[in-house]
């Protein structure tokens, strides 16, 4: 199990609420999630509050001291 996932909300087969919503709940422990995204709707960070597992926004394109910063937090 991957310890974190960085999701676009506009994927090509299912949006990101949707693999969200089908994700076993067991897994929630282990895993974090970063929304990836184009746009700062307040629409899409009202709706991921009821995901636990969504630990944050990441505006595209992602900057590599992000990314590092994150993977950094995951390690510690």
């Amino acid at each position: 199990i991957p310890q974190v996932i960085f999701l676009d909300i506009n994927m090509p087969e299912m949006s990101a609420w949707e693999f969200l919503d089908a994700l076993p709940e067991d897994i929630f422990k282990y895993l974090q999630v970063y929304i990836c995204t184009g746009s700062e709707s307040l629409d899409d960070v009202e709706r991921s509050r009821k995901y636990p597992l969504v630990k944050g926004f990441v505006l595209k394109p992602m900057q590599p001291h992000l990314a590092q910063e994150i993977l950094n937090t995951i390690l510690a």
